[in-house]
């Protein structure tokens, strides 16, 4: 769960940075020194949630009161206005998020809301493409490039996991192999996000988007030009030969294109960077263009998703504090197992019918790309069992029996929905 509340901090932070960071270094800040206050806060956050959560059992159990641990790692944030080479504009920039992490540990408001990171998220990529633009237009587009997309890579990064995770219950993202997923990829984030953030890596991007141009770009659209004036030419002599009275004309019509290349600049290379960087570069660009294409045929492939809303089907978003699953006691386990073998057989049942689902969906959205291909009312009592099994450990025998029946009568039905 301290996961979760790090991947909060780090988002509404990130949201932060990408514009005042920007301001930042514009004024002569470090994109490092910024990125560095940014994971500070965050882990400060997160720390002071675990010592919130650490001193209320301990409270509990000897019936003490009061809550300052949970102020203890907040300490750290001094570190942000000591960092190596951090200047006027990085400390001034720090100040806001510092207080606003001090007001979320004050208020305990460490939990994350389904809906509004939606919210945030929504709202952030409307903001940044504006601003980042308007930026750009206005000559600070080396300072917007090496704070902004870092910044939006993380709450990009931070948003999708936490909105993700909070779809399930407590029982699923508090599992260990959860937890360590959810752990490498916040430090692939931060990785790709000091990359980001380096010089080096943005005269790369810039030398790999400058040969793209030069040698993919550039010769399509001369294609382009030259076709449309040799199309244009022929029109003329068309118009020309008609009017004469359907005679050729003596003298032809030619266009000079030649300046189309001047137009695009075609002679001008890049030639700063490193060779091979660019190389790798280059080579993880063409990867990416393929796993691209690969998505795009996979997505079409797959069955559409209908068109609903959260709150009209009763979907409920679960928080941190929710109460966790019930264990099954010995007598119950194995009727347990049987219940969720009965739903795993009636996954495979729906795909070799053609459904396709995500390992991020949930029973409910399976639910909704299966209702047309199997009876929607068996399939719920089945799903029905399934959630108390699993999430609660609790079924009977008749429960088991219950499911294998609803099981066989879905077999029968498959396919007679659409």
């Amino acid at each position: 769960m301290t996961i979760l509340v790090f991947l909060k901090a780090a988002a509404d932070l990130a949201f932060y940075y990408t514009f005042a960071g920007t301001a930042a270094v514009l004024l002569g800040g470090s994109p490092a020194i910024l990125l560095a206050s940014l994971g500070i806060q965050s882990l400060c956050v997160s720390a002071s949630y675990a010592a919130d959560r650490k001193a209320c059992g301990i409270r509990e159990k000897k019936g003490a009161a009061g809550g300052f641990p949970r102020f203890l790692p907040l300490a750290l944030l001094i570190l942000c206005f000591l960092l190596p080479g951090a200047g006027l504009a990085e400390r001034v920039a720090a100040v806001p998020p510092a207080a606003y992490v001090l007001w979320l540990s004050a208020r305990r408001l460490y939990q994350p809301d389904w809906s509004r990171q939606v919210d945030i998220f929504s709202l952030f990529w409307k903001l940044f493409l504006a601003f980042f633009a308007a930026v750009s237009f206005c000559g600070g587009f080396s300072a917007a490039s090496a704070i902004a997309p870092p910044c939006a890579l993380i709450l990009l990064t931070a948003s999708v996991l936490l909105m993700r995770s909070l779809r399930h219950q407590p029982s699923v993202y508090c599992q260990k192999r959860y937890q360590a997923m959810e752990l490498t990829a916040v430090l692939l984030m931060s990785l790709c996000a000091w990359f980001l953030s380096t010089r080096w890596f943005r005269d790369a991007c810039l030398g790999l988007l400058s040969a793209v141009y030069q040698r993919l770009v550039i010769p399509v659209l001369l294609v382009f030009a030259y076709g449309a004036g040799l199309l244009l030419q022929a029109l003329v002599w068309l118009f020309s030969f008609i009017r004469l009275g359907f005679r050729a004309p003596e003298e032809t019509v030619e266009l000079d294109l030649t300046s189309a290349a001047e137009l695009l600049q075609l002679e001008e290379e890049w030639t700063g960077g490193s060779p091979w960087l660019t190389r790798i570069l280059t080579a993880l660009g063409i990867l990416a263009v393929l796993l691209l294409i690969f998505l795009l045929f996979r997505y079409l492939s797959q069955r559409q998703r209908p068109t609903f809303h959260p709150a009209a089907e009763g979907e409920l978003r679960y928080s941190l504090d929710s109460p966790p699953a019930e264990k099954a006691s010995p007598g119950e386990s194995s009727a347990v197992q049987k219940v969720r073998s009965q739903y795993r057989k009636f996954l495979r049942l729906c795909r070799n019918r053609g459904a396709s689902w995500k390992k991020s969906d949930t029973s409910q959205d399976v639910e909704r790309l299966c209702r047309d291909l199997v009876d929607i009312d068996a399939e719920k009592q089945l799903r029905s069992l399934y959630l108390q099994a699993r999430y609660h450990g609790q079924a009977r025998k008749e429960d088991a029996e219950q499911a294998r029946r609803l099981l066989a009568s879905l077999k029968k039905t498959a396919g007679k929905h659409r």
